[in-house]
């Protein structure tokens, strides 16, 4: 989003991104106005899905453009704070009864043997394709045979005990793998309502996402949710082939509201 306003002219400038709950905290008790600031452990902000940009032409530009790229404004009062929705909540996947056109948003990338399973699994679990097809690439690169050195297995890398609390037999069976993905990352979503915070947990866990009250502060964790979301939300080649980034980058962007 940021290269296309550039190209039009245009500069973005992000102010504010993600922020902790410790942080809201700081900024509502200067400002204890939930209209303008969300009290701690209520603001979107947490979920790391929420972008404030800085005033000028960019904020004209933005309500022109930002729903191309996914994002929509949150509030009417607030002409800075967009908010990213491909997956998020329900109407973030396409209907069930509409899987052809659906097909269609799988990027290029995922496999031809499995594209059907993984869009079935997620429309039946109410995930945007794009979604799950990117945490599929990123554990294990599509493949059904892959082994972590902590031990997890298969397409999902699914650790032992977690593939029994998921009811999953063969770890290393895409056609079970696949769809026990897409229920135990749609589990998250329900738990966390943020695909963000649900992929959070499927890396480092449900219960380290509670205890730091959004995205752990362990790189790992944190690169892996960038990357799938860029995966995810414009289609990117993975790393290796034609035309993928060298690398991607997360800014945790400070700052006050604008």
């Amino acid at each position: 989003m940021v290269a296309a306003a550039r190209a039009d002219g245009v500069a973005l400038r992000v102010v504010s991104g993600f922020r902790s709950d410790a942080e809201q905290a700081v900024l509502f008790a200067r400002h204890p106005d939930p209209k303008w600031v969300a009290p701690p452990g209520r603001s979107r902000h947490r979920n790391a899905t929420e972008v404030d940009f800085a005033g000028g032409p960019g904020l004209r530009w933005l309500a022109d453009n930002a729903a191309r790229f996914g994002f929509v404004q949150r509030y009417s009062w607030e002409p800075w704070h967009y908010g990213f929705l491909p997956g998020c909540g329900p109407g973030g996947a396409p209907a069930a009864s509409d899987r052809s056109a659906a097909a269609v948003s799988l990027p290029g990338w995922v496999p031809a043997e499995y594209r059907a399973l993984v869009l079935g699994a997620a429309l039946d679990n109410g995930i945007a394709p794009p979604l799950l097809a990117a945490l599929l690439q990123a554990e294990s690169g599509y493949d059904p045979r892959a082994v972590s050195p902590a031990g997890a297995q298969g397409i999902a890398q699914f650790m032992p005990g977690t593939a029994r609390g998921m009811g999953l037999r063969d770890p290393f069976d895409p056609r079970q793998a696949i769809p026990a993905a897409a229920r135990l990352l749609a589990g998250h979503i329900r738990s966390f309502g943020s695909p963000v915070l649900a992929l959070a947990a499927y890396n480092a866990g449900a219960g380290a996402v509670r205890r730091y009250g959004g995205i752990p502060p362990y790189e790992e964790t944190q690169a892996y949710v960038v990357r799938i979301l860029t995966l995810a939300g414009g289609g990117v080649p993975p790393a290796g082939a034609p035309g993928a980034p060298r690398a991607v980058v997360l800014v945790r962007a400070g700052g006050s509201l604008v």
